[in-house]
């Protein structure tokens, strides 16, 4: 089966460098990037931060509601493992070093679950939001929203919900992950309340809003402007459709759907696009994983020092 998967991942890669290489000016390429504004960089550097800042602080707030765990410690244990969740299978390391924090499984699998369907539902709201002003997506987008609408009024209907906790508890006993589930729900419940949840999104949401912002700068840098708008939807939705294709922090997936929509729109040439995604991918992804490499590196443990009474 991974055999499989890695098949399907080497064909979208060629598949995009063959479009890459068939319409792509590498010349006029590298002429646009070279041509970046400097006095971008204050502004790309702050809404980068932000975009990254906004996701710490989520997963710090619903970590506290499973572990009291002192905050600086969660932030640094959250931080160390960006550097990794670039990477198939990533998230383990994150999961591994907020167990040598002193945050077991079971109390870190929901806040990292929920941090990461608070940001899909935050991407996928705002690319359906920001589509409707698009005509031609418009009767799509409205149909999307319905299923989505209908799918939650049948979760928030409890014998539903009780019917699919039940399929999923079958399923874990007979993989013999059983008790380790149900400690996760355990964990779950305290994280299900309607503030934390809505907290959860809206710090999603700003952070959303700061990608977009992001994606802003990065195009303007290169000499290329959109409205703020077409920022949100160019950012957002292919950032979503990279998670969905489970290839590394989205590569390919993203690139190719952010530099699509803003060429599409009009006075964007292709080599600005692509320049222009170039910067945003560095200003997120690389810089995102620079700061949890630095952060690794710092010497551990992440757990606080005991105290003197306790060592004796």
């Amino acid at each position: 089966m991974k055999r499989w998967k890695y098949l399907l991942h080497a064909a979208v890669f060629l598949g995009l460098a063959a479009a890459v290489f068939k319409y792509l000016d590498a010349g006029a390429f590298w002429k646009t990037l070279q041509g970046f504004d400097p006095s971008c960089l204050p502004a790309l550097l702050v809404s980068a931060l932000l975009y990254l800042g906004f996701k710490a602080v989520r997963y710090c707030y619903l970590q506290a509601r499973t572990n009291p765990t002192a905050p600086g410690i969660v932030l640094r244990a959250y931080q160390a493992g960006q550097a990794g969740c670039v990477l198939p299978g990533g998230i383990a390391l994150r999961a591994g070093l907020l167990k040598e924090a002193g945050i077991s499984l079971p109390e870190s699998g929901p806040p990292i679950a929920i941090s990461g369907l608070a940001d899909w539902a935050a991407m996928l709201l705002c690319s359906l939001l920001a589509a409707l002003w698009f005509p031609a997506a418009r009767a799509p987008t409205l149909l999307l929203l319905g299923v989505l609408a209908g799918c939650g009024l049948l979760l928030a209907w409890a014998p539903a919900r009780s019917r699919l906790l039940g399929w999923t508890e079958a399923l874990m006993e007979r993989l013999r992950l059983g008790a380790g589930w149900r400690d996760c729900l355990g964990a779950l419940g305290r994280l299900l309340g309607a503030r934390v949840l809505l907290v959860s999104l809206l710090l999603s949401l700003a952070s959303v809003a700061a990608g977009a912002w992001t994606l802003d700068v990065s195009l303007r840098s290169v000499g290329g402007e959109v409205s703020l708008l077409t920022a949100l939807f160019a950012s957002a939705l292919p950032t979503l459709l990279g998670r969905v294709s489970a290839l590394p922090a989205g590569f390919g997936v993203t690139e190719a759907g952010i530099a699509g929509i803003l060429h599409a729109s009009p006075g964007v040439s292709l080599d600005q696009a692509a320049a222009a995604v170039t910067v945003f991918r560095l200003a997120t992804v690389l810089l995102d994983a620079a700061l949890g490499a630095v952060v690794y590196v710092l010497p551990r443990p992440f757990s606080a020092p005991a105290e003197s009474g306790e060592l004796a």
